[in-house]
């Protein structure tokens, strides 16, 4: 340039820029070369920048540059980590945000945004950097994490994950069947699904009377994959487990009950009696085939003769005592048409037993004749 020694000045968005005791700026002049330097450059030193040259002999001026100062996107004020409400009441999270370009703020669950339907209220203030989600009228469906995402094309996404704790009273989503067949000897459940917020205590009444659950008997036991489900066992069924059982669900909300009649089954069983079936008879003696069977519910009990179903008749009855179990077959005045092959056929809903064949024989006396 000619003339005198020319003055520098540089301008960003019209205003001068001044070098600062921070030293953000600093103007350096080498030769005929003039550099402004912008020291760890923020998205608040975006802008048009432009050059004044003057001496004695005019002004020029530089082609306005447009400086953008790019940044990852930054969590300043995280979101809580847990708002816990009582049903109904509203809730709020709320952070704020850095970034250049401004951030793309979402909320989300599952991978899904958030929306007005579902009772979600998302207010973004891209110039205070500020983002509020708020529920007006909380419910049970809003419990549950929710993720905040912050993206723009400076740097990967930032996620922070927060818990949103709605206290309910205890709901059954899933009745425990009402009635509920127990084996003996075996374990029994129950089960049922319920919501409540927070944890309930479970109670458990038979004919109105506590029962203690302590798990030597009866037992509560929560499922590890799913924090609504429950299962109430009853340990080596007994007879007097039989009843109806009422399950109290309560917390600090509210409570809730459900019943369950219990009724036990049995497996069908035929034992030999302790008295010995005699089966070598003589004519006119009296057959008595006794065993002992047992079953719950009570079992439908055949004699069979030869593969036939052996009816009841004037010489033949069948009789079941319930409290010794002991079912007897009495045939009187027994004669040739009473030999065979002699089988008991026991069984219930529960499955079917048969005894192995017993033979009789029947033996006509000696006839003498002078």
């Amino acid at each position: 340039a000619s003339g005198t020694n020319p003055k520098v000045k540089w301008f960003k968005n019209g205003e001068e820029v001044i070098e600062t005791v921070e030293e953000t700026y600093e103007i350096v002049e080498e030769e005929e070369t003039y550099t402004l330097l912008i020291k760890n450059a923020k998205p608040i030193d975006s802008g048009e920048y432009q050059a004044v040259i003057t001496n004695d002999v005019g002004q020029i001026k530089t082609k306005k540059i447009k400086v953008q100062i790019q940044k990852a996107p930054e969590l300043k004020k995280k979101p809580q980590s847990l708002v816990t409400v009582k049903e109904g009441e509203p809730a709020h999270f709320e952070c704020e945000f850095d970034g250049n370009p401004t951030p793309k703020v979402t909320w989300l669950r599952d991978g899904k945004p958030l929306t007005p339907k579902d009772g979600f209220e998302i207010k973004t203030d891209t110039t205070t950097g500020k983002s509020v989600l708020t529920v007006h009228q909380t419910t049970s469906k809003h419990s549950g994490p929710i993720t905040l995402r912050l993206e723009n094309p400076v740097g990967a996404p930032i996620e922070e994950t927060v818990q949103l704790q709605v206290e309910t009273a205890p709901q059954l989503l899933q009745k425990p069947q009402p009635t509920c067949e127990a084996h003996l000897n075996q374990t029994a459940s129950i089960t049922f699904k319920c919501l409540s917020t927070p944890k309930p205590t479970i109670n458990l009444y038979k004919n109105e009377v506590h029962i203690p659950i302590n798990g030597d008997h009866y037992e509560i036991v929560p499922n590890p994959n799913d924090m609504t489900t429950y299962e109430i066992k009853i340990k080596n069924v007994r007879p007097d487990d039989e009843g109806n059982y009422r399950i109290h669900i309560e917390n600090s909300l509210g409570h809730i009950d459900s019943n369950v009649q219990v009724t036990t089954v049995d497996n069908v069983s035929i034992k030999p009696s302790s008295k010995p079936n005699k089966t070598d008879l003589k004519q006119h003696e009296t057959l008595v085939l006794e065993y002992i069977i047992d079953g719950k519910p009570k079992p439908d009990i055949v004699f069979m003769k030869d593969g036939k179903e052996i009816k009841p008749s004037a010489k033949t009855q069948i009789t079941y005592d319930e409290t010794t179990k002991v079912c007897r077959l009495i045939t009187t005045d027994v004669g040739q048409e009473n030999e065979g092959s002699y089988t008991v056929v026991v069984k219930n809903k529960l499955g079917k037993q048969e005894t192995e064949p017993v033979k009789v024989n029947v033996t006509a006396p000696i006839v003498v004749k002078t």
